[in-house]
């Protein structure tokens, strides 16, 4: 990752994520939100660290994609049914503006490339030509 034209981070994408985060996450399409006693039982299981109730069923954050089968196992067992079930590990672009907000959040400034209350330069308005002074011919569509 280069921030500002100096390297920052160095890495594959699954190694940097690695040093940003505990785990991964993960979601459970159960057809409609868990109820409150499904997401404490799932909250207790090994490799589980969080779980969130969502419209959609249950996200978690958990160890590893090696954890999923058996939340969807502990789930199936108390008669539920589990419409999909997907680890999420996270993106190079999730990776890249982590890192880039971490170092943001220690040194200051902004994403836009300028430093605090910088500007970015304004055009010069003299320096384009008024419509009636294009050459026709150049138009697109007016040439045979």
């Amino acid at each position: 990752v280069l921030h500002r034209g100096q390297l920052r981070s160095f890495g594959r994408p699954d190694e940097l994520a690695a040093g940003l985060w505990e785990g991964i996450e993960a979601t459970i399409d159960l057809g409609g939100p868990a109820s409150p006693e499904v997401a404490a039982v799932v909250a207790t299981l090994p490799g589980v660290s969080a779980t969130t109730i969502d419209n959609a069923g249950l996200r978690l954050r958990v160890r590893d994609r090696e954890v999923v089968p058996e939340v969807v196992a502990t789930v199936v067992r108390r008669d539920i049914a589990v419409y999909g079930a997907h680890a999420h590990p996270p993106s190079l672009e999730d990776v890249y503006f982590e890192i880039e907000s971490r170092i943001l959040a220690v040194e200051g400034g902004t994403t836009d490339g300028f430093g605090p209350g910088a500007r970015p330069p304004r055009a010069d308005p003299s320096a384009a030509a008024p419509s009636d002074q294009l050459d026709p011919a150049a138009r697109i569509g007016d040439r045979p």
